[in-house]
């Protein structure tokens, strides 16, 4: 889907201003449904909501996918539509994925789980990226059309909501989990910790803008700006994959190195400054090596930032900051591919990476202060006790 969607959605006639806004709407109901979610999540279990979600992700991209079976003057319904159910589905998946990891680890378990969690996902996204970019070149062939028609992208498309449903299946094979432990059951109830809820998704928003530019347009940006071909930018995407599943496998002593907060931090820094560098030199071998840059520190950004999710908070309000850190996300997405499609028409592709670039520092910003403030109010507490 990463490398394909867009450039299906080109093919069957839509300019950049209508894939950014059907991307947003999505993601807009992403972050809208992310707290119901959670609710709806602590009556039928984790496992029951993620077998759900599979369910509901795989059902819209299909309706998505036979929009073109519609009289053309409805295909703009369809897609919203199917796209919109696809996105209730990634709420509920989002939500209680990282609860669902926390309760199926112990404390010592976690720092590699969290890490291998991302390298798993990076070395099936290779494997898939570099399928995508191969089969609509097959396909045409088989179809007896070109790579200007959306049809050999449509059938390649078709793998993903199949894939989808095997997941599903997959998840309501797993035996139930309990969102906390026993020990962690019994402790007292806490206030609301409202300031954590603020800050963390602050943090999360500010970061999903940067990340938001190059999960929703780089492969636009590739085939508009630099013009390579399906297959390379499928390439492109699927290589750069590789760098995550290394620096996953290193992400445990880097957070006992460096501790959760501030390995956010550097990694959100380091991130944004190869979003800029995209910006800056509009080249397709810069642009692969800094996505793939990009994607490597986000294998270091994505454990960290649900352990700190977690960690601020008591255990009753985990599956509430993921809920948020889903918010956080999915507006931070929503509003960049909303407003991204008319910037890229506006001012080019390159100073809308450079502003999304600044957007992610920001967030970096914020992770700083936050710890900071956090260390000197402990080590307050602890002189106070003594």
């Amino acid at each position: 889907m990463g490398v394909l969607f867009n450039l299906y959605l080109v093919r069957m006639g839509f300019d950049t201003e209508f894939i950014g806004l059907l991307i947003g709407s999505g993601q807009l109901v992403w972050a809208v449904m992310a707290l119901p979610a959670a609710a709806i999540s602590a009556r039928i279990g984790l496992t029951r909501a993620l077998a759900f979600s599979e369910v509901l992700i795989a059902s819209g991209f299909s309706l998505v996918l036979l929009v073109e079976w519609l009289p053309r003057s409805l295909w703009e319904e369809g897609l919203v539509i199917g796209w919109m159910i696809l996105w209730v589905g990634a709420a509920f998946l989002t939500v209680n994925g990282v609860p669902f990891l926390m309760a199926a680890t112990d404390v010592e378990e976690r720092p590699r789980a969290f890490a291998l969690l991302p390298a798993m996902i990076a070395l099936f996204t290779f494997a898939g990226s570099l399928i995508a970019g191969l089969l609509p070149g097959a396909l045409a062939e088989w179809l007896h059309t070109t790579l200007d028609d959306a049809a050999p992208y449509r059938a390649a498309l078709w793998l993903a909501p199949l894939g989808f449903a095997l997941a599903g299946l997959h998840f309501a094979a797993l035996r139930p989990v309990t969102v906390t432990s026993k020990q962690e059951s019994i402790e007292p109830r806490t206030a609301v910790p409202m300031r954590e809820f603020v800050v963390f998704t602050a943090i999360i928003y500010f970061a999903a803008c940067g990340e938001g530019a190059v999960r929703n347009f780089f492969n636009l940006y590739l085939d508009r700006q630099l013009h390579i071909t399906s297959a390379q930018i499928g390439a492109v995407m699927g290589f750069a994959q590789l760098l995550p599943v290394a620096i996953a496998l290193i992400t445990p002593l880097i957070l006992m190195r460096l501790g959760t907060g501030m390995t956010l931090a550097a990694a959100t820094v380091f991130s944004a400054l190869c979003i800029a560098t995209i910006g800056l030199i509009p080249h397709w071998f810069v642009a692969a090596a800094m996505l793939m840059a990009v994607l490597g520190m986000n294998a270091v950004a994505g454990p960290s930032r649900d352990l700190f999710s977690q960690e601020i908070v008591s255990p009753r309000w985990r599956t509430t900051t993921s809920a948020l850190s889903t918010v956080g996300m999915a507006s931070g997405w929503a509003a960049v591919a909303a407003v991204g499609g008319y910037a890229v028409a506006a001012v080019g592709f390159s100073a809308f990476f450079l502003l999304c670039a600044t957007l992610s520092l920001t967030s970096a910003m914020v992770v700083l202060v936050y710890v900071r403030r956090t260390n000197a109010t402990q080590a307050t507490a602890v002189v106070a006790v003594d």
